[in-house]
């Protein structure tokens, strides 16, 4: 077997709704559009990858991607200002720190594998969870993650955090992140909620 396929890469990455100075191509007869932003407004989300592989004898692929999950939530405005009316949900991130690290492991990736992995091998082999070095991120022997792996019947998934300053061992921050943020230049979401979808 590929030892990559035995690996999940996690990571978090900010995605812009807007780039200060980004310039537009306009076709001839199309009329310039009026984009005005007070400040840069970006989301963060976490997305999970494995290896993209054939799971079974009859060839049937998996594509790798376990899934994007934005951080932060939408949150009712306390008080009326001039862009809109109290009560309209307006989109609020959340500092990743390690218990809301902790809990999006647990919460979605650990059903996403389940779901969407590959079942061929999963019990049998030992498998990584591969994550960089950020702080906010969990220690490979986190006590609350493998419970929560324990009570999920999946004890063979292990946690490697990455060496420092080698992203070249993520496949996500080798060009996935970049083809996401390239997509959404050119499809230009208008708010958070299109940014999200």
């Amino acid at each position: 077997t590929n030892l990559y396929e035995d690996i999940y890469n996690i990571d978090e990455k900010w995605f812009e709704l807007k780039r200060e100075g980004q310039k537009h191509i306009l076709a001839a007869d199309e009329p310039p559009r009026n984009r005005k932003v007070k400040n840069k407004f970006k989301i963060m989300f976490l997305c999970a990858v494995s290896w993209p592989r054939a799971v079974d004898r009859h060839g049937t692929e998996w594509d790798g991607k376990l899934g994007i999950w934005h951080v932060g939530d939408f949150v009712a405005a306390q008080r009326t200002s001039t862009r809109r009316v109290a009560g309209t949900l307006e989109w609020e991130n959340m500092t990743m720190k390690r218990p809301l690290y902790r809990r999006m492991l647990i919460e979605n990736l650990i059903p996403s594998i389940i779901a969407k992995g590959p079942v061929r091998g999963r019990q049998e082999r030992s498998l990584i969870l591969q994550q960089d070095g950020a702080t906010s991120h969990i220690k490979e022997d986190d006590a609350q993650f493998r419970a929560a792996l324990e009570a999920a019947n999946f004890n063979n998934l292990k946690v490697l955090t990455q060496p420092a300053n080698s992203p070249d061992l993520n496949v996500l921050d080798l060009g996935f992140f970049d083809a996401l943020q390239g997509y959404n230049n050119t499809v230009q979401a208008e708010n958070s909620e299109a940014l999200i979808k």
